[in-house]
């Protein structure tokens, strides 16, 4: 629904409610309307039709704070309390979140960071006071310690804060949670990936290619739709655009059963498109979620032996975050292969033990 079918909603609810006032849009910013005393220097003796600036955009949040403004004051009208020189309405979180937005979005930032980033936890905080005292008390009272939600929250308010020029310490707060490394015991065996591929194209064969791109090739749930075979049995994703890169299959036996015959599904953005594929998953009973199969290419790398520089490429991610996330799969198995293939190089150094005779080991 358009700004002006809202604002005629709200105007609706305020009509209801007998308080007088009504929200206006003009040049996109946001004004009440009513009948109101006359201001001290108008030298009029009774109440007339005025406008109160809100200093409000036009946008969704920004009429949900004018709406809240309008009640606010008209109670004052109907209980007499309303006065011209009342202190000015503090500046509430609602009032900059589409600056903000635009701010980030020109410093390069994407739509879909963005909205799960910033936007989102934002927006539950709306009528909230640009008050950083105010807002840690939220903060601690409405997210669990050490979790995601807290981290974004913290990080996402004192962005806002930052950019509204308040000084305020809401980082040090974002408590100490990371991106976990991936349990082997939550993820499907091979023989487990190979068996679900088989029952999914059986009953849909567009959703099996889907699976089976992920499976072969790592990709996350999104990039499915925007990749190509066209060097097979390398895979593109996004050729031809600022991020493309390639992706070899670990199993070349596997490559031989993917297709680009995908589902013909439209979605407005990757998030869109990443929700269908998990539902997809779900409603056929896969078993387990995309992303396993992401996490499995990625682990089958380090048992492969293809170094984690060159895996954390074909993945799209940075080293750093590859060697976090796997890290104990980069302790054991590759430490492990590494010191197979030193030890079975017939060209290694020989120790002098092999020349010298057997020196026995002496147990303490």
């Amino acid at each position: 629904m358009e700004i002006s079918g809202k604002i005629s909603q709200a105007n609706g609810r305020l009509l209801a409610a007998g308080l007088g006032l009504q929200i206006q849009k003009i040049n996109n910013r946001l004004y009440l309307r009513g009948t109101l005393p006359p201001k001290p220097e108008s030298g009029k003796s009774s109440p007339y039709q005025q406008r109160i600036s809100t200093g409000l955009a036009a946008t969704p949040s920004g009429l949900r704070e004018a709406e809240r403004r309008a009640r606010e004051i008209g109670l004052q009208l109907m209980t007499g309390n309303f006065t011209w020189d009342a202190p000015e309405q503090p500046q509430r979180i609602g009032d900059l979140i589409e600056t903000f937005g635009r701010s980030l979005l020109a410093q390069g930032i994407t739509e879909t960071t963005w909205k799960k980033e910033y936007q989102s936890p934002l927006l539950r905080m709306v009528d909230r006071p640009l008050d950083p005292d105010v807002l840690v008390k939220i903060l601690l009272e409405e997210t669990k310690p050490d979790t995601r939600t807290r981290k974004r929250w913290a990080l996402a308010i004192a962005k806002l804060l930052d950019y509204a020029k308040i000084p305020n310490d809401l980082r040090q707060y974002k408590g100490s949670y990371s991106q976990k490394a991936v349990s082997p015991r939550n993820l499907p065996t091979d023989a487990q990936i190979w068996r679900a591929w088989g029952r999914l194209t059986e009953i849909d064969p567009r959703w099996g290619n889907a699976y089976g791109l992920m499976a072969v090739y790592g990709l996350r749930n999104h990039e499915v739709f925007n990749c190509d075979l066209n060097d097979f049995p390398v895979l593109w994703v996004s050729r031809g655009k600022t991020g493309e890169r390639y992706v070899y299959p670990l199993y070349p036996e596997w490559a031989d059963h993917v297709a680009l015959e995908l589902p013909n599904i439209c979605r407005k953005d990757t998030q869109g498109y990443g929700g269908a594929v998990t539902q997809a998953f779900s409603d056929y009973g896969v078993g387990f979620s995309p992303y396993n199969l992401r996490h499995c290419w990625a682990v089958r790398a380090i048992e492969c032996g293809l170094d984690n520089a060159l895996a954390a490429f074909q993945m799209g991610h940075r080293l750093s975050v590859h060697n976090a996330t796997y890290q104990h799969h980069l302790k054991r198995q590759t430490h492990q292969r590494a010191f197979e293939i030193l030890r079975d190089n017939p060209l290694r150094p020989r120790p002098p033990s092999h020349e010298n005779g057997h020196i026995a080991r002496t147990i303490v």
